[in-house]
């Protein structure tokens, strides 16, 4: 049986920050462990705040459109991915 540590992962990735601050890694990768937990709409602020530091990144574009499509805001969804497309057409 596999014990994910969640909470663990979080506090080391704070601590990977903290030794080597990458702005947009931690702010996309720390969110997708808060989705884990239901904190859908802090998970939604921090890809947002990914996009403000880099708005043509696609990895936190479709981060967001995949978000906001758990969060049941499926118009919002389907923009944000729709300029994953645009902006990468050959995005998985």
């Amino acid at each position: 049986m596999i014990d994910w540590n969640w909470e663990g992962a979080a506090v080391e990735y704070r601590r990977a920050n903290e030794l080597s601050p990458d702005p947009h890694r931690y702010d996309v990768g720390l969110a997708g462990i808060g989705l884990l937990f239901g904190r859908v709409d802090e998970s939604i602020a921090a890809k947002r705040l990914a996009l403000d530091r880099d708005p043509l990144s696609v990895n936190a574009l479709h981060a967001l459109g995949t978000d906001l499509y758990v969060a049941g805001r499926y118009e919002e969804a389907a923009s944000a991915l729709r300029k994953v497309i645009e902006l990468d057409p050959s995005f998985a």
